[in-house]
This record gives structure tokens, C-alpha cells and sequence, in this order.
């Protein structure tokens, strides 16, 4: 029952209605952060948080200088909220109800990027892989140092999501943390599967107003911050 009031009320759920989210990708669940958990059984945890979105875990501790940290599994969390103090912003997840059109209901806990009075913006990680490089041999004596790479990727979708708890995927995004020889790099490739949510989603006339702003400000929509300034843009036309 609860699960079900969070999907069909997660709109206006905290008072944060279309509060911004940083959307860009640096190496986090390295650090704690203070926050809160509220377990399916309604069971609430206040102290700090470690959302490691690498290996998809998430630890908790009562206060900072706790020796323990305790795992808490994904799918008993009802809500989670904490501050992110590498994207140095809020963030807020949730057990929602969704389903695809015409297909089943299934229970995930997503981020909640953003809310607006009749949908939200929402994104859930999944897909972890590692491919190596092979290390040079006796027969190949020369190489470039910067081939010889180990390359983590994670995988992200982005969903609309209707009042109903239908959600329909907008773009998906692969991170990579790239660890080579000579040099370590993060970069992520995004991949816009439907470019008519967003117009769907927003309207017409405003979705005019958001166009020009993004040919006007040069942003990619297929990068997830490009799409998050996207998306403040608009909320900042629906506030006035």
C-alpha cells in the first residue's frame, strides 16, 4: 500500500516540486553523506549514507565516526534522501510503481531528477562491466601506452513518467571510468531513444521556448547535463 501511495503521489511528495538535480557523473559513493532511509516496513534510519552507484550498493551508520557500516538491501528501501556532497545537492530516491504502456507493473526505486505538476523525470542505474585491453606480449613490442586500458561502464535510463505511473524512456547513458596507463579519464555516451517525449511531455508551446534556448545555449539533450539544463529551463517557465 505504501509503494502505491509513493507512485501515484510521488509528485508533490516532501514539498520539493521540481527541485533541480545535478545530473553529471563524478566517481561517487566514495564518501558518507548525511541523510535519512525509510525501509517498506516503515522503518526510518538518520545518519549517514553510502550510495556507491558503481557497484549499486548503499551502507548505513548511525553518525560519522561509526566503525559500522551497515548494507541495506535495494529493494526494502521505501525512500532515501541525502546530500550529495560531491554534486553538492540534494538527492532523493523512491520505490515507485511503474510500468511500460501496456505492459506489467514493477516496483524499482529511481532517483527522482525532476517533478512537475502532471510528470516526472526519473532514472535508474543498472549494468555494470568491465573490459580490459590485452597487455602487450614478446611479438608486439610496441605499442601506444595510453591502449593498454581497463574501461568500468555503467548503464543509466532516464524515464517520463505520467501521473498514471506510465514511464516511457527518453535517453539512455553509458558511463566510463577509462584507467589507462598514461592517464585516467571519466566520460559518458548518451543515446536518446524517443525525441518526441520531451516535446510530448512539456507541450508544444513551451517546447518552442526550450528549443530556441537549447540552439541559443549550444546544449547536447543527449548529455545527461545538457538534458538536466533542459529540463530546468522549463521548470523555470512553468514557476512563472
Amino acid at each position: 500500500m505504501l509503494k502505491k501511495i509513493v507512485a501515484f503521489l510521488f509528485f508533490i511528495f516532501c514539498c520539493v516540486v521540481g527541485q533541480s538535480q545535478d545530473m553529471r557523473n563524478p566517481e561517487t559513493g566514495k564518501r558518507w553523506c548525511e541523510g535519512y532511509l525509510i525501509l517498506e516496513d516503515g522503518t526510518k534510519f538518520e545518519g549517514f549514507v553510502k550510495n556507491n552507484e558503481n557497484d549499486l550498493t548503499i551502507s548505513f551508520k548511525g553518525y560519522a565516526g561509526d566503525s559500522t557500516a551497515n548494507p541495506i538491501r535495494t529493494e526494502t528501501i521505501l525512500f532515501m534522501e541525502y546530500f550529495d556532497i560531491d554534486r553538492n545537492t540534494k538527492r532523493r530516491f523512491a520505490s515507485l510503481e511503474t510500468r511500460e504502456k501496456g505492459g506489467r507493473i514493477e516496483t524499482h526505486v529511481y532517483e527522482i531528477i525532476r517533478e512537475f505538476e502532471a510528470f516526472a523525470v526519473v532514472a535508474i542505474k543498472g549494468g555494470k562491466g568491465v573490459v580490459s585491453t590485452p597487455k602487450p606480449t614478446n611479438n608486439t613490442p610496441y605499442y601506444h601506452p595510453v591502449d593498454l586500458t581497463d574501461v568500468t561502464y555503467q548503464t543509466e535510463a532516464i524515464y517520463f513518467v505520467d501521473r498514471e505511473g506510465t514511464r516511457e524512456l527518453y535517453l539512455e547513458v553509458e558511463f566510463r571510468n577509462v584507467d589507462a596507463l598514461v592517464f585516467d579519464y571519466n566520460r559518458d555516451i548518451g543515446k536518446i531513444i524517443n525525441p518526441t517525449l520531451f516535446s510530448k511531455y512539456v507541450g508544444e508551446n513551451d517546447w518552442k521556448k526550450v528549443q530556441s534556448y537549447i540552439k541559443k545555449n549550444d546544449i547536447k539533450l543527449h548529455k545527461r547535463d545538457g538534458f538536466a539544463k533542459a529540463l530546468e529551463y522549463y521548470a523555470s517557465l512553468v514557476a512563472k
